[in-house]
């Protein structure tokens, strides 16, 4: 009894965790689409961002929300995915701590970015030079300049729960398949940051990592993270104490 109730009381958590954070995800593309800032880059950028920070320092936190709330979402996937058999214990334990490592670099560096936006832009009103140019200079250092943890680590996981997902029947085949489209979606805009690499649509240049990155986290990892939480929940409600 007691044991059902400890599953029971994670699954349930998660589920409604799960639903928060595909709302959450929703939340920040809207954001990012009027962030007025974001149409801008270099000195144009930090113009209209000291004129109109409100959105921009919107959408950042909920980043910081996400990393945490991920955590027990990811335990209770992970618990739900593994074999009977031990089958790919070890890789799942690999993706796992590398996909909570994903989440707390996440949360740490999205913070760093909040607190060193509004410390710029506080030296920019106070025309201090000094404080702008290192200021600048930090934003590039964060944990994860290059986001190898936040796409390639997090996608790691993705891709690997998802697999096994397939493998076990667990969740069903349409739902798996969205978590490998997620994972996908984060690896390869890992990989675009890493190389930096750019592409041309109409003419205009664009780095490449802004589709998969707002294909995955604005279409494809909202309905996967509503759909998980859908099915948790139902779960959690049939496991009534005989």
């Amino acid at each position: 009894m007691d044991e059902l109730k400890r599953k029971r009381s994670i699954i349930c958590l998660a589920a409604y965790l799960s639903m928060l954070i595909a709302v959450l995800y929703v939340a920040i593309g809207v954001c990012m689409s009027i962030d007025p800032a974001e149409r801008y880059r270099g000195e144009e950028y930090y113009q209209v961002l000291v004129e109109q920070p409100t959105v921009a320092l919107t959408w950042r936190p909920i980043f910081i929300i996400i990393g945490i709330l991920t955590i027990p979402v990811m335990n209770a996937i992970t618990r739900k995915v593994r074999s009977d058999d031990g089958g790919w214990e070890g890789v799942l334990q690999w993706a796992m701590i590398c996909g909570y490592a994903a989440c707390v670099v996440l949360a740490i560096d999205w913070m760093r970015e909040v607190v060193g936006m509004q410390a710029f832009i506080e030296a920019i009103k106070s025309n201090d030079v000094v404080a702008q140019t290192a200021l600048k200079l930090d934003g590039r250092l964060g944990m994860d300049p290059n986001y190898l943890w936040k796409f390639d680590g997090l996608g790691f996981w993705y891709l690997t729960v998802s697999l096994l997902g397939l493998r076990n029947k667990v969740f069903s085949k349409g739902l798996n398949i969205f978590g490998l489209i997620v994972g996908v979606c984060l690896v390869l805009a890992g990989w675009f940051t890493i190389t930096d690499t750019l592409i041309t649509i109409g003419g205009v240049q664009i780095a490449a990592l802004q589709i998969p990155a707002a294909l995955g986290g604005t279409l494809f990892g909202p309905i996967y993270h509503m759909w998980i939480g859908i099915s948790l929940r139902r779960e959690a409600a049939s496991m009534v104490p005989a």
